[in-house]
């Protein structure tokens, strides 16, 4: 990041700043995502987040080191203020909040990146619902498909935290092992995801549209089993499959990987025996 402000023409970065932004290209450099804890000066977030608020020249340099550091699963203290402005950035102001399509989808992946872990203890119900919402508005609504698969990959990687061993876990379980409802975030990821999937263009959203209702209905699938045959997910879904393998007209962009999903799936959702 060598550039200047558009308006005084001194440069963006400190001296202190250059050597912040450079010890975090070596430590990434020699510090693979495997590993689980990243050493970073905290201060280098709070940086990041300041070159993304105020230098959109520079929100694609920041948002790439960004997106890389936040894979480590042990981050300093406080750091998920920068990530959490991110989120609030695209609930409030979308991603045309961002200096263009390249910046919005990795702002998208570093939110999704950092929900790769289980980030549950650093956030409370008010992120979680964000979080949720921003995932599910991108992943249905969006007009770039970049940016819905991004979304989708977010949407899954929350699902994923909360179905460990395909089991409902962390914050979506009662804590008692007697998950008698769908958690209110399961429902709704559950409904956005399978919602006229049929239609959806990108395949790769579609993917992984099934998996995140693929998850649920393994940890729940009783529940979400009659919930989606009440919903008329169940015909749909058999509708959908019937165009992979139609008589007279057969889609063609479909794999065997969205295939295997949905047949899964299906398989879950019609055999809803105890």
């Amino acid at each position: 990041m060598k550039a200047v402000d558009a308006t005084t023409g001194e440069p963006i970065l400190s001296e202190e700043e250059k050597m912040l932004l450079s010890a975090v290209i070596t430590n990434l450099s020699s510090s693979p995502a495997t590993n689980t804890h990243f050493a970073s000066d905290p201060k280098t977030f709070t940086l990041l987040a300041r070159v993304i608020e105020q230098q959109p020249s520079c929100q694609m340099a920041a948002l790439f080191l960004l997106r890389l550091m936040v894979l480590h699963r042990e981050l300093p203290q406080g750091h998920e203020a920068t990530i959490l402005a991110l989120v609030e950035r695209m609930n409030s102001h979308g991603t045309a909040s961002f200096s263009g399509l390249p910046a919005s989808v990795m702002a998208v992946c570093t939110i999704a990146n950092w929900m790769s872990h289980d980030r549950q203890e650093i956030l409370g119900p008010a992120h979680r619902d964000v979080i949720i919402d921003v995932a599910m508005r991108l992943m249905t609504t969006h007009d770039k498909n970049e940016i819905k698969q991004m979304s989708a990959a977010l949407a899954y990687n929350v699902t994923l935290s909360c179905t460990q061993g395909n089991v409902i876990t962390g914050y979506w379980s009662n804590g008692d092992g007697n998950n008698e409802e769908l958690h209110p975030h399961a429902l709704q990821l559950l409904c956005a995801s399978l919602e006229d999937i049929a239609s959806e263009s990108s395949k790769e959203v579609r993917r992984r549209r099934l998996a995140i209702a693929l998850r649920i209905a393994r940890a729940q699938r009783h529940l979400v089993a009659a919930l989606a045959s009440d919903l008329g997910f169940v015909d749909a879904l058999m509708q959908f499959q019937s165009s992979m393998e139609g008589q007279s007209v057969k889609r063609d962009d479909v794999d065997g990987n969205e295939r295997g999903i949905l047949h899964e799936l299906l398989t879950l959702l019609r055999n809803n025996n105890p």
